[in-house]
């Protein structure tokens, strides 16, 4: 039986009904009402896209295997000076069953078409410049989170999907949002991050808490209609905030005694609270959904159908959230091994930390590891990735628009093709954000004419890009947010400044990341952004 069971019923049915399957099978609704009248001749997409961020631990995957032959990004052009990227069609081929794009990204047919592919992106050359081990906040933009290593004086700021959950441009009507963002995390954790009180950017930043269970995230993100009752209670909330107020106004004595901090403190509890409130509130008007008996936690995660099993229970509820209009924003996490090959003792140093360019399998303890990482990040992509992307693509939101075309699907990793060398982090996106970008493309942002240091094969030489803080403000923006919400102390593009590290490599880091790569940080994408 599916997650979902639409019980239809004539003229009943609401636009909101839906169904998706565990294996990715989704009933089309209609047009939604949260969608604007689009101008004659232009594609009816949602006015407000909903965001997605998927991040796997380590990286290391050799280039030749995370991305397509350089021939496909054929196409030159000029976006800074004395720096072209390239770019072209992104190409797949299929034989016995699978579609390959690379060895990294490749999977069933049915999982993915020729049509899934002219949706996806695959964008090589994003580079974070300094040193950035063992870092989970970095995917976002908190660049500071990251494991001793480097200035651990570095400023810990909100990341990118904490931006779009309180920004106004992002949610223009919360009215019906349950949660403003989700957290999915299985080992890749501590990936979001927010301000302890948005009302108050003073107060710091504090971890955003993850899901414990997808039954407990659907419960968060579906209520069902209750009978109205003839003499409601008064909320708890209610009667907290009045107890506030009175601390507050020095009911209860001088309220000058309180302290900085503790001002602070009860500030940003009263602000939750306040949140609370507001989601008792809401009013969720999802059709007739059967809430989920099978938990996503209770996965073995030993193999990889138990691992698949884990985010295809989530993919369920975060397509629910999206459909139903209670959240926007999911976030996922991965770090723990993808991949039925057990012929290691321990994943984190035999195969992950071994990650480096160029390494000889036979210098390492763990003949092939790279075949395995490749395998591990292989099933990610597989199994979470595209589960995701085909349930959000099988829901018609309109005129042959989709869930998928409505949102921005991003996957990344911690690393570049060496495990903690951010030079050339990967991104794999899915969707357009609504109509803001380009797809069905290979993009490779470096500069082909520079190599960074040491002499190495050809597939695994560093050669610099753009700043990922850019790839960043790109995407705020596709989320309808405004430089002016980004930009912090003057710096473009999002992020704190970084300093510019070697990466062992001996490159003068200032050449190879010049000054104009900051100064131009917030400026669109060219072809990676529609019109530009």
């Amino acid at each position: 039986m599916s997650l979902y069971d639409i019980k239809k019923k004539g003229p009943r049915l609401g636009r909101r009904h839906f169904l998706v399957g565990a294996g990715g099978a989704s009933l089309a609704i209609p047009f939604l009402g949260s969608l604007e009248p689009a101008a004659a001749g232009d594609p009816p997409y949602a006015p407000n896209p909903r965001f997605v961020c998927m991040a796997t631990g380590h990286g290391g995957v050799w280039n030749s295997n995370m991305y397509p032959d350089l021939s496909t990004a054929s196409q030159a052009r000029n976006i800074y000076p004395n720096h072209d990227m390239h770019y072209g069609p992104l190409a797949a081929s299929s034989a016995g069953g699978t579609t390959t794009i690379s060895a990294c990204l490749s999977a069933p047919s049915t999982a993915l078409p020729q049509s899934l592919v002219d949706k996806l992106n695959v964008i090589r050359g994003l580079d974070i410049v300094e040193y950035m081990g063992h870092h989970t906040g970095g995917p976002l933009g908190n660049f500071a989170r990251r494991d001793g290593e480097g200035d651990e004086n570095l400023e810990y700021i909100p990341t990118i999907d904490q931006l779009m959950a309180w920004s106004p441009n992002f949610y223009p009507d919360i009215d019906a949002i349950l949660l403003r963002s989700m957290h999915i995390a299985n080992g890749y954790s501590r990936m979001s991050w927010g301000w302890v009180n948005p009302n108050d950017p003073s107060a710091g930043v504090a971890e955003v808490p993850r899901a414990n269970s997808s039954i407990a995230l659907f419960n968060q993100i579906f209520v069902p209609p209750e009978m109205p009752e003839e003499n409601p209670r008064p909320l708890i909330v209610d009667k907290i905030y009045e107890h506030y107020r009175r601390v507050q106004t020095g009911a209860f004595g001088d309220a000058s005694r309180l302290s900085k901090e503790d001002k602070l403190r009860l500030e940003a509890h009263m602000e939750r609270l306040l949140e609370l409130e507001r989601k008792l509130n809401v009013v969720a008007s999802c059709g007739e959904i059967t809430e989920p008996t099978q938990d996503a936690n209770d996965a073995d995660f030993s193999n990889v159908a138990g691992m698949g099993s884990f985010y295809e229970l989530y993919n369920d509820v975060v397509v629910a959230a999206f459909v139903c209009g209670t959240s926007r924003i999911a976030i996922y996490g991965q770090d723990f091994a993808f991949t039925d090959d057990t012929n290691w003792n321990d994943w984190h140093q035999e195969v992950a930390h071994v990650g480096g360019g160029g390494i000889d399998p036979a210098e390492v303890n763990q003949p092939g590891w790279q075949n395995i990482l490749t395998d591990n990040h292989r099933n990610f992509f597989q199994h979470a990735f595209l589960d995701l992307c085909n349930k959000l693509d099988a829901v018609d939101e309109g005129n042959g628009i989709t869930a998928l075309d409505n949102s921005l699907v991003m996957w990344t990793q911690e690393s570049g093709h060496e495990t903690h060398s951010n030079v050339g982090t990967p991104v794999v996106t899915a969707g357009s954000a609504a109509g803001f970008f380009n797809t069905g493309q290979y993009v490779d942002l470096r500069r082909r004419d520079v190599k960074m240091g040491q002499d190495k094969a050809e597939d695994n030489t560093w050669r610099p890009g753009i700043l990922y803080n850019q790839w960043l403000a790109n995407v705020l923006q596709a989320m309808n947010l405004t430089p002016a919400e980004f930009e912090m102390g003057g710096r473009k593009g999002y992020g704190i400044d970084l300093p510019r590290h070697d990466y062992w490599t001996g490159a003068d880091p200032m050449a190879m990341w010049p000054d104009h790569l900051f100064a131009g940080a917030s400026g669109l994408i060219p072809q990676l952004v529609k019109g530009v």
